[in-house]
């Protein structure tokens, strides 16, 4: 009989569950397993004995070892199976016989169609005599036993890829927490998600230490290195017990050359055999007349174990100019790789977002000069290691300037400038020495990356100066991270004006715009160039666009905004550097959000074409700006709460952050809190005070302020949301105060008290809210829930991404209350620590009920001793009511 459907994405509980289920009714039951090689038949087993043991132990499982009988040969053997090498696996399998009271021994029989004759006989005898449960793996039900399969005791299960829900249970079993979004994307892309593989990735990931638990998620904690040779080694003997010596040697290829014409790779009976093998077992794919390996896991482990006799082929293909030539599989096979060829193969993988397989490459050049030391700190750039980034640019330039090399020292200080400048907080770091060349000497690439900086630093200058005049300060030289005294005189957004060796002004460019070039010799096409500046300067183009886009927002130029709006949406982001790229990201999704809030957030859809590495290095700014998306359509608490807790796991790791400040991810925290903390009843001075914007230095950041506006509106007593004191520190422009106001009317206007909502809704109509938001307050001003109700309707009709919340929705129960207003400033996971350690809960018991490790909790315990200066768990129980 067929289980029906096949499993069709049921996950391994419930297929464990359905195999033991038919085994416990039918004694010396056959179970047949198809499907893709890695569907995880031998990760199931181990779950059927349990299962079928009962509250005992597992009930024992003999597992058959085929071998191929040659090495062209398809065809497989039973081999021995007792420790005694003088017993035959046949005398082993059928001496053994169970006990009438207990369940059959399970017996596993992999390849079970491709069996010799011999090893058939025996496994005839076994499925007929009914003295074990007898699993056969095969790709498709054997012939052989379709008449036993057919029958009651027959079963049919056909094994296909997992479920997103499915793969999340597997990774959440493996590591112990669930896996953030962009963790499972990355797996799910890795293993094709196939059970098997699956548990291979985790496993490698979690040997490598790019896949661990933070703050209860499993998270990728930094770009992966798949570079776990041992790991790859044993994955590839599997491979070669299952595909015959041509199979081998097309995976081989296939991973050296990333695709092979199907006419070459079909070019024989055999390889055409093969082909089909691969090809039904799931392996590989036929598609644009080429044959591709279907997993990455799969491609990686042939990659970093690539054969000698690989060697000539390697070579050839650097002959042909292959465009996807691995040279790592070439220094895995022993090759000699010239620099160039693994300057080449580093581009190929920053490209891809294999950012740490390109700093391997780069570390096996003999001779490092100059160049290769920029371009090993741009990939830890990209790997959220700016500081070290900075270090080995300084030593770039000492290098260059040692070497008389002006064009490499040149760079690094473009490198340098362009990283102080895309939000990684690194304005004390002073890059020195800064040397001076002739413009004529800057290669392309550099020149872009100047001037993408410095449009990066200008439009900072920009929101920095409107930030100051909203705390009342004197706009002047020292607008924050882009001071005016480190730019040159007379340079303008965009645009630096360069200067020559002896401080005098460089030459001026000529009519086209390009700088006038003195020899093609002395500025070669550099490694650097070609890894952060091949393509500058439409990212410097992108960021002047962007930065234009921004502005228009925030000074309410509607229309301008959206035509800029349109063109961006045609940028191949993937294809810029990708520290520059994540700058423009971030700005661009807050400027579509002010230009039309319940529209698609951005990065998502506009990387969807590329790698799930690739969108790995903007996954915290991408978690980010969801949030807040969330945040202002009115998402749940619960919700807010989820994507708060994601993404305080994903900023606890080394992937870049671009200016998403750990005071940014806490400061959404608190609006993710409980509201009965400062709502509506919460009208005393105390109240009043905590919810008032807070002269702090961690506000100093515009976002930062911003959203605890939000905080205050949100969450504090209803005096707060009149006229005079709505817009408190945030003159940042029209839209943003209509998306605070949408915002606070989506959130909460439902469980105001009328003449609360009705000033919000005046409130409203000065700032030029919509009128389907307005109807929203002027409902509930006049306490008509029906009204209100219809206006909510409406909305979600005309914005499906929109929640407003149901009528005089109350908040929720706020748990244990604080003595002291400090306790404000900690996080939700701070505050549960902290109220479980007033409880006398011991830290592993803490770490064991909010599933995260006893390290976890330290670091929380750390943190509510520094913020609110006591120094024991006593003096911390005296800070709050129980």
């Amino acid at each position: 009989m067929d289980a029906s459907g096949g499993t069709g994405g049921s996950s391994p509980s419930a297929v464990v569950a359905r195999l033991a289920a038919h085994c416990r009714e039918h004694r010396g039951a056959l179970v047949a397993m198809t499907g893709f090689v890695g569907a995880g038949r031998r990760h199931l087993l181990p779950a059927l004995a349990q299962a079928l043991g009962g509250a005992g132990a597992p009930v024992p499982v003999r597992e058959c070892v085929s071998r191929r009988i040659g090495p062209d040969s398809p065809t497989r053997r039973f081999e021995v199976l007792d420790e005694r090498p003088e017993v035959s696996a046949a005398a082993a399998l059928l001496t053994v016989r169970s006990d009438s009271d207990s369940r059959p021994p399970l017996l596993f029989a992999s390849h079970a169609d491709l069996l010799d004759e011999d090893s058939l006989r025996v496994l005839d005898v076994l499925v007929r005599s009914g003295t074990h449960t007898v699993v056969l793996a095969a790709l498709e039900p054997p012939q052989r036993y379709r008449e036993e399969l057919g029958s009651p005791s027959g079963l049919v299960e056909h094994l296909r890829a997992l479920t997103a829900a499915d793969a999340s249970a597997v990774v959440e079993q493996r590591t112990g927490f669930p896996p953030t979004p962009h963790a499972l994307a990355y797996l799910m892309q890795r293993s094709g998600g196939l059970l098997g593989l699956l548990h291979a990735v985790v496993q490698v990931g979690m040997r490598e230490q790019w896949l661990f638990g933070i703050e209860g998620r499993t998270v990728i904690a930094r770009p992966p290195l798949w570079l776990d040779r041992r790991w790859a080694a044993r994955f590839r003997r599997g491979y070669e017990d299952l595909v015959s010596e041509q199979g081998l040697a097309l995976l081989e290829r296939a991973a050296l050359l990333g695709r092979i014409p199907l006419r070459e790779a079909m070019a024989d009976a055999r390889a055409r055999a093969a082909v089909v093998s691969l090809e039904r077992a799931g392996v590989c794919e036929i598609a644009g007349g080429a044959l591709r390996i279907r997993q990455p896991v799969v491609a990686a482990a042939f990659e970093l174990t690539g054969a000698p006799r690989q060697t000539e082929e390697w070579r050839r293909a650097v002959a042909e100019d292959v465009p996807d030539r691995s040279a790592l599989m070439a220094l895995a096979s022993g090759v000699a790789v010239e620099p160039e060829e693994l300057g080449r193969g580093a581009v190929l993988d920053h490209a891809r977002g294999n950012l740490h397989r390109a700093y391997a490459l780069l570390g096996a050049v003999a001779a490092p000069g100059p160049r290769t030391h920029f371009a090993r700190a741009t990939i830890e750039a990209s790997a959220g290691r700016p500081r070290r980034a900075l270090r080995t640019l300084r030593g770039a330039a000492e290098r260059a300037e040692a070497a008389g090399d002006a064009v490499a020292a040149a760079e690094a200080e473009a490198v340098a400038q362009f990283l102080v400048a895309t939000g990684f907080r690194l304005e004390e770091v002073e890059f020195a020495p800064r040397p001076r060349v002739d413009a004529s000497l800057l290669g392309p690439g550099s020149r872009g990356l100047y001037r993408a900086s410095q449009v990066i630093r200008d439009f900072d200058s920009f929101l920095w100066e409107v930030h100051r005049r909203a705390l009342g300060e004197e706009p002047g030289n020292e607008a924050h991270g882009s001071d005016a005294r480190e730019r040159p005189a007379g340079s303008t957004a965009g645009e630096p004006r360069e200067q020559s060796r002896d401080g005098a002004p460089a030459a001026p460019p000529t009519a086209t715009g390009a700088v006038p070039v003195t020899s093609p010799a002395v500025h070669p096409v550099s490694l650097g160039d070609r890894m952060m500046g091949r393509r500058s300067s439409e990212l410097a183009e992108a960021c002047a666009r962007v930065a234009g886009l921004c502005r228009a927002a925030l000074e309410d130029r509607r229309e301008e905004g959206a035509a800029l709006l349109a063109g961006l949406a045609e940028v191949r982001w993937g294809a810029l550097p990708s520290l520059g790229a994540t700058w423009c990201l971030e700005r661009l999704t807050l400027a579509r959000l002010l230009l039309d809030f319940d529209a698609d957030p951005g990065p998502e859809h506009w990387l969807s074409g590329e790698s799930v590495a690739v969108r790995l290095l903007v996954a915290v700014p991408m978690a980010a700006h969801e949030t807040i998306s969330a945040l202002v359509r009115g998402e749940s608490l619960a919700g807010l709460r989820e994507r708060v807790d994601v993404l305080r796991a994903k900023h606890g790791t080394d992937l870049p952050k671009g200016s998403i400040t750990l005071a940014l991810v806490e400061a959404l925290g608190r609006v993710a809190e409980d509201p009965g903390r400062g709502g509506p009843a919460g009208s005393s001075d105390s109240e009043r005070t905590r919810w008032s914007p807070v002269a702090d230095s961690g506000l100093a950041e515009p976002a930062v302020r911003l959203v605890t506006e939000l905080v205050r509106l949100l969450h504090g007593p209803v005096e707060e949301l009149g006229p005079d004191r709505f817009f408190t520190g945030n003159p940042y422009g029209v839209l943003v105060r209509r998306l605070l106001v949408r915002t606070v009317i989506i959130r909460r206007a439902a469980a105001l008290p009328q003449e609360a909502a009705a000033g919000l809704a005046v409130t409203g109509e000065e700032a030029g809210v919509e009128p389907e938001w307005l109807a929203l307050a002027r409902a509930a001003a006049a306490g008509d829930g029906a009204a209100y109700e219809r206006a909510r309707a409406e909305v979600r009709r005309s914005h499906p991404r929109v929640a407003p919340a149901p009528w005089r929705s109350g908040p929720d129960d706020r748990g244990t209350r604080f003595r002291n207003e400090r306790m404000a400033v900690l996080s939700r996971r701070e505050q549960e620590v902290a109220r479980r350690l007033s409880e006398g809960a011991a830290t592993a018991e803490i770490a064991a009920e909010l599933g995260v490790s006893v390290r976890t909790v330290g670091t929380h315990i750390r943190n509510l001793y520094r913020k609110l200066d006591v120094h024991s768990r006593t003096a911390l129980r005296a800070e709050i009511v129980l």
